[in-house]
């Protein structure tokens, strides 16, 4: 996790401020966000958010519980399946959508919405969209938060 934090750290060259970025955008936050969700270590998130964010902790450890108990890691053909079954096209990513470890939130694309995504020139490390069947051809193991709203 510490050389996520030095690379997300080159790129929002203020990572080591919270104070710089919104509450929900704060890269080193959904860092350790992530880490915690996918190792269990939610002591680690919430003592993060405790000295840098206090307003924000009850619901954190709210949100925190709830998404564990939604959080599935499937492979590729069982992720295939789940985007099937629930009509899901598009998902966003809490950390690079490149990287193994990212949670994938579903994104329910509206009826009259259209959303052009140009991944070549892509340089945000979080919350990257993307659709799921080029999705499953970039890797084999996907973190899916499975909440559909």
């Amino acid at each position: 996790m510490e050389d996520k934090i030095q690379f997300y750290g080159k790129q929002y060259k203020f990572i080591s401020n919270p104070e710089y970025y919104a509450f929900s955008f704060d890269p080193k936050r959904v860092l350790i966000r992530n880490y915690a969700l996918r190792t269990g270590n939610h002591l680690l998130y919430l003592a993060y958010i405790g000295v840098n964010y206090p307003t924000h902790i009850i619901d954190e450890m709210q949100n925190l519980e709830y998404l564990t108990r939604s959080l599935i890691c499937l492979d590729q053909e069982q992720a295939r399946e789940w985007f099937s079954k629930h009509d899901v096209t598009m998902v966003q990513s809490d950390i690079s959508i490149y990287d193994k470890d990212a949670i994938l939130t579903i994104f329910l694309l509206g009826t009259d919405q259209q959303i052009t995504i140009p991944l070549e020139e892509k340089d945000e490390l979080v919350y990257n969209l993307m659709d799921t069947e080029d999705l499953l051809q970039l890797r084999d193991l996907f973190w899916i938060d499975s909440r559909i709203s």
